[in-house]
């Protein structure tokens, strides 16, 4: 069968009916009961008699020293299924129709015949039973949107881009002044190119194999991301803009415009614009000094060197920033260590923090160690990588975590619960 597990389910449904009431069964596990029309027969054998013609024809075309082997392989395709009228099928939720017969409920094969000769309600038209999985899908589809699109509305990122794509609607320009308006917003806007695209999938299945609780998002070619000035990045789709028609009126819009920059790219001109940033002196001090030592109570020397350290200590957490943008597990440049300082602490400014080895080659480290140790974990590095770099940039990383983080505690509780019953 094409499709194992839809045959599966057509089984369960057999074996669990009650008071062989198969429909109602197949109705309850998603399935759409339609019966062949006359039409959708002919139909059907129409286009089996043109594919077995088409099929016959390419055949004959060949003769190269491998035509007997091309031959096979051209013959060896299926072809359309021929349907007879009045034909019991199982439409399943992708629209697939599958035979009601003995070939897919396995069962006895007198009990199977009479069951479906029973079965002679007013079913509807494979067509229509087609369109009306369609429907189901696309509702579904539009109800697991909203409910992402809900998880995220609490961003700060997400409202000004939600806000700037529905007031584009109210433009001549339309998706082009919504890309103008984001970008004096502080965003930077990338489209993922096919290499891009490619090496996000490999390296995502990296990650798998080294640890189930890393999560690297996977992009497809043509996907535009917006970065945030934070670094956070954001897919622009009907998620992200709270709109379902997102999706098609962006692609519209790229088929139309000149190339657009890519990830790496994008993430470049991020790194010279931090870069210049940061070459001039922009850090307000007395703010900065206000809120670490508590406003009216000023009970430290403000020193120079002191206020280096904490010039220091911003530029640590910029570099934090930008190591992960740039520098991340898999890149060749190494993400600078994220240093925070303790804000009840800044009363006895601290010093700047020495050179460490880069966030990188910690967690390559705590990896090689803890295998060759025969441990389970990572260690605190790769703790500290993930609290405070993944979580902190992609909606889907943090979700990730979320769900993995709820699995462990579940887990834990399990672990507690049958451990106090063994001691009872």
């Amino acid at each position: 069968m094409a499709d194992s597990e839809t045959v599966q389910q057509i089984n369960l449904a057999w074996h669990h009916r009650n008071d062989s009431n198969f429909g109602h069964e197949l109705d309850r596990r998603g399935f759409i009961v339609a019966r062949v029309t006359d039409d959708e027969a002919k139909a059907s054998k129409a286009a089996r008699d043109e594919a077995k013609a088409e099929r016959e024809k390419q055949v004959a075309a060949l003769t190269a020293a491998n035509a007997t082997e091309r031959a096979a392989k051209v013959e060896a395709k299926g072809l359309p299924r021929q349907w007879e009228a009045g034909q019991l099928v199982a439409v399943n939720s992708f629209g697939h129709a599958y035979a009601l017969d003995l070939f897919t409920v396995q069962g006895e094969i007198a009990e199977v015949n009479s069951t479906l000769q029973t079965m002679t309600g007013d079913y509807a038209s494979m067509s229509l039973a087609k369109e009306g999985q369609k429907v189901r899908y696309e509702k579904q589809i539009e109800s697991q949107r909203q409910e992402a699109a809900q998880r995220l509305a609490g961003r700060d990122d997400v409202k000004t881009l939600r806000e700037h794509w529905q007031a584009k609607n109210t433009t001549s320009d339309g998706v082009q002044q919504f890309f103008e308006n984001i970008k004096e917003a502080g965003f930077t806007v990338a489209c993922v190119d096919a290499k891009e695209a490619k090496h996000s999938q490999i390296n995502a299945e990296i990650a798998r194999n080294y640890s189930p609780d890393y999560f690297i998002p996977t992009y497809d070619a043509g996907e535009m991301i917006a970065f945030a000035a934070s670094g956070a990045s954001y897919r622009l789709n009907g998620i992200t803009l709270d709109d379902k028609h997102a999706g098609n009126q962006l692609t519209d819009y790229l088929a139309t415009q000149p190339a657009m920059m890519n990830l790496t790219e994008a993430r470049e001109t991020i790194r010279e614009n931090r870069e210049a940033e940061r070459a001039e002196p922009q850090i307000q001090i007395a703010p900065i000094v206000g809120d670490a030592l508590g406003a009216g109570n000023l009970g430290a020397k403000v020193t120079v060197k002191g206020l280096e350290s904490i010039g220091n200590a911003v530029d640590s957490v910029v570099d934090g920033i930008a190591g992960f943008l740039f520098g991340g597990l898999g890149h060749t440049s190494s993400p600078a260590i994220h240093y925070e300082q303790n804000a009840t602490a800044a009363r006895t400014i601290p010093a700047a923090p020495e050179a460490q080895p880069s966030q990188a080659r910690q967690v390559r480290e705590e990896g090689k160690r803890a295998e060759k140790g025969g441990g389970d974990s990572r260690g605190a590095s790769w703790e500290t990588f993930k609290e405070s770099h993944l979580q902190q940039f992609d909606p889907e990383i943090i979700e990730a975590m979320r769900r993995r983080r709820e699995e462990q505690e579940r887990q834990e509780r399990e672990d507690r619960s049958r451990e106090r019953g063994r001691e009872r």
